[in-house]
């Protein structure tokens, strides 16, 4: 980790003053950045990914939340031992008494089961779902 004379240098230089506001918060700034940096390199056990996964799940739920989506995803693609891989992560969540979205779509599969599949309605609800589902992962499966 950086120290603060390091840090301080550096806000100095960039800032071309180191009095007031502007040099406080740059330095505060720094200051977080290289922590966070310093963090997540010192991530070595399942138990502190975990941790951090706990953490990122709270604010994606906050964030779908307050866009009203009913899923969060990340996408990830990486070279590892020379093959390509993606990945991606999601998260899905519902209000307490609500039906979530995979009781949702059980719902909706039973019905169309159910249903005559000469109905028009049934087959247009499936293909909708299925055209949902392929434009929400496509990206992560498509080569």
């Amino acid at each position: 980790m950086k120290t603060f004379k390091e840090i301080y240098k550096e806000t100095v230089k960039n800032n071309g003053c180191n009095a007031g506001e502007t040099f406080a918060k740059s330095m505060f700034e720094a200051g977080q950045k290289s922590g966070i940096n310093e963090y997540l390199k010192g991530i070595t056990s399942w138990e502190d990914c975990f941790q951090l996964a706990q953490f990122l799940l709270i604010k994606m739920t906050r964030a779908g939340i307050g866009m009203n989506a009913a899923e969060v995803a990340i996408s990830v693609e990486m070279n590892h031992e020379n093959s390509r891989y993606k990945s991606r992560m999601a998260i899905q969540y519902s209000r307490e008494g609500e039906t979530s979205l995979e009781e949702k779509a059980y719902e909706l599969a039973d019905k169309i089961l159910q249903e005559d599949s000469s109905n028009h309605d049934s087959r247009e609800q499936l293909k909708k779902a299925i055209l949902a589902g392929y434009n929400l992962h496509h990206e992560d499966f498509d080569d």
